[in-house]
């Protein structure tokens, strides 16, 4: 496409050296060097609605092209991509940005590091060490010079690679990380099982175990890891006789719960068939058994659902043994201490 005497004005004028400026979005184009291959949705929308709010504060780095591309685009992102993304989904004209002229070796070693620094999923972290040692044999030739430029253990980059290379390509799309409560995706396992997972030598054999452990969650961290050992172990043994072996080991855990002996005694009799707590304890579920922490049988759950303060009428407070609400409001208060917060969620435990 033949280029305008204007154009060629524009593209004299464009800065390729300077401070902090801001610029149209349709110039710059997305890193093509990117190393990150997953999205994090929850991540990503977070950014998004940060960016639509407050536009983007820290300045995304760009290098300048030798020549533009046919889509009219004069930079390249260094650094910053996702905020690219989300100040054009959220249809912000212009972004800052710094101008710095580097080489593509420059600017994927660039990407490579600072995603590892990042962080990225385990299997994923191992595919960029991978190529980072590939592509700059010269300057990281093995694991302890990685371990001493980017300040990550070498037994840690030796778990992270193990997942590429000694892994079934099956088993590393089973690998998730876990969320801020530690809880993994269903069907998924987690980096530590996957790494244990790699030391079987047979691929087909993997493959068995992890989808084992994806589908039973009740097969969950020493129990997986103990059932990846026999399976390694025991290599004549098929995959779902050890999973059973390994679930008939499970006893049924009883949550346990602090109450007096009058509350005790309400719910056994039925004079009250409520409690209210401020947190639920892991196990707290309908049709538990639950162990009170006292001399007593245990009592079962009906069910646990959260409420708010505020809507507490005076039949929820006669259900948790109280003549009204006003009287259910001072034992609570007595109790946790503070002010009543119609807002605050609470737990409110029902029992059979």
């Amino acid at each position: 496409m033949a280029t305008t005497k204007e154009e060629k004005e524009t593209e004299r004028k464009l800065p390729h050296e300077t401070k902090r400026l801001f610029i149209s979005t349709k110039l710059i184009r997305p890193n093509r060097f990117n190393p990150r291959t997953e999205i994090d949705k929850e991540s990503d929308s977070e950014l998004l609605q940060s960016i639509a709010v407050r536009g983007v504060e820290t300045e995304i780095r760009v290098r300048p092209l030798e020549e533009p591309d046919e889509e009219g685009h004069y930079y390249e992102v260094f650094d910053g991509d996702r905020r690219l993304q989300a100040a054009i989904k959220a249809k912000h004209a212009t972004v800052p940005i710094i101008i710095l002229s580097k080489s593509d070796d420059e600017v994927l070693e660039y990407g490579l590091v600072s995603t590892i620094r990042r962080g990225l999923r385990g299997v994923e972290m191992g595919r960029t060490l991978l190529e980072l040692q590939k592509r700059f044999s010269s300057k990281y030739p093995n694991q302890r010079a990685m371990a001493r430029k980017l300040g990550i253990s070498t037994a840690r980059i030796n778990q992270y690679i193990k997942l590429v290379t000694d892994l079934d390509p099956e088993v590393q799309d089973l690998v998730a990380p876990a969320d801020q409560r530690g809880n993994i995706p269903e069907g998924a396992i987690t980096d530590r099982i996957a790494y244990e997972i790699s030391h079987i030598p047979d691929k087909e054999r993997q493959r068995e175990v992890a989808k084992e452990i994806a589908t039973h969650p009740k097969l969950t961290s020493d129990r997986a890891r103990l059932l990846v050992y026999e399976a390694r172990d025991e290599p004549e043994t098929p995959v779902p006789e050890l999973t059973q072996r390994r679930l008939e080991h499970i006893t049924p855990y009883r949550p346990t719960l602090v109450m007096s002996a009058e509350d005790y005694e309400a719910l056994k009799s039925g004079k009250k068939r409520v409690l209210i707590e401020r947190k639920r304890k892991p196990g707290m579920q309908k049709d538990a058994v639950v162990e009170p922490l006292i001399k007593a049988e245990s009592l079962e759950l009906a069910d646990v659902f959260d409420r708010p303060l505020g809507r507490f009428k005076d039949l929820d407070a006669k259900s948790a043994g109280y003549p009204d609400l006003e009287s259910f409001k001072e034992a609570w208060l007595e109790r946790f201490g503070g002010e009543w917060n119609p807002q605050e969620v609470v737990y409110v435990l029902l029992f059979k």
